[in-house]
């Protein structure tokens, strides 16, 4: 009898063990998987933010290239607004001033050849 007591409390202690080794083995797989999880959700919230700043950089490029553009069309279009509206009063000026200096030559010319045919037809006469 005594060495079926001796098992019995063998068989005891092996399940107590065996029970302690199973707790912890569970411990430990709760624990992983706590850990994968804890680091799944960081890796995702860290490519989520990482998308989200590429987005808005993206998004800040294509505003300041669309701004600089629409600028850049601007600034040409009143120089060439300027240029075209000076070149035209350049040469409507010079145009009116050679007009009228023709003119005025013209008209001088007439009365030169007027006192001119005037001095020939006074000779004659």
């Amino acid at each position: 009898m005594p060495e079926i007591k001796q098992l019995i409390v063998h068989v005891d202690q092996l399940q107590v063990v065996a029970v302690v080794v199973v707790v912890v083995v569970v411990l430990v797989a709760v624990v992983v998987v706590v850990v994968v999880v804890v680091v799944v959700v960081v890796v995702v919230v860290v490519v989520v933010v990482v998308v989200v700043v590429v987005v808005v950089v993206v998004v800040v490029v294509v505003v300041v290239v669309v701004v600089v553009v629409v600028v850049v069309v601007v600034v040409v279009v009143v120089v060439v607004e300027v240029v075209v509206s000076s070149c035209s009063k350049s040469s409507s000026s010079s145009s009116s001033s050679s007009s009228s200096s023709s003119s005025s030559s013209s008209s001088s010319r007439r009365r030169i050849v007027i006192v001119e045919v005037g001095e020939v037809y006074n000779s004659y006469s």
